[in-house]
């Protein structure tokens, strides 16, 4: 391989690094890097097994008034595989983040951590059970 070639290959190796490396708005559930907008709530879940169960947690977010239900399916995408659910939020509406909470563990999960991005550019975890988040 001459010089030429092992530059390239630098090259594209940084680049791919670089593509796929977690940024400051996202985070890391399991296998999947979620990106965490502005308007986004995640909340990581245990016990989401099946399209039925997620399909129920859907049904009961997006009854929430704050949830964008443009957005995802009717406000809410729900991962069973990596175990989170992203809720769209309406910009400017007050987010009750406990009522969504309430829903997910009377829906029979555990809800651990959840995740915002008020400013857009830092996403900040937060543990359940811990001063919850009111915004």
């Amino acid at each position: 391989m001459n010089i030429f070639h092992k530059i390239i290959y630098v090259i594209t190796l940084t680049a791919s690094i670089a593509l796929y490396a977690q940024t400051e708005n996202s985070i890391k559930i399991k296998e999947a890097t979620v990106i965490v907008n502005q308007n986004d709530l995640v909340f990581s879940v245990n016990g989401l097994v099946c399209s039925f169960c997620a399909f129920g947690l859907q049904k009961g977010l997006s009854k929430l008034d704050w949830v964008d239900k443009t957005r995802h399916e009717k406000g809410v995408f729900a991962d069973m595989n990596n175990q989170y659910v992203k809720v769209a939020m309406i910009s400017g509406k007050e987010k009750k983040v406990q009522d969504a909470i309430d829903i997910i563990k009377s829906s029979g999960y555990e809800v651990f951590d959840y995740y915002l991005n008020p400013d857009g550019k830092l996403t900040q975890q937060y543990k359940v059970g811990e001063n919850t988040h009111e915004k």
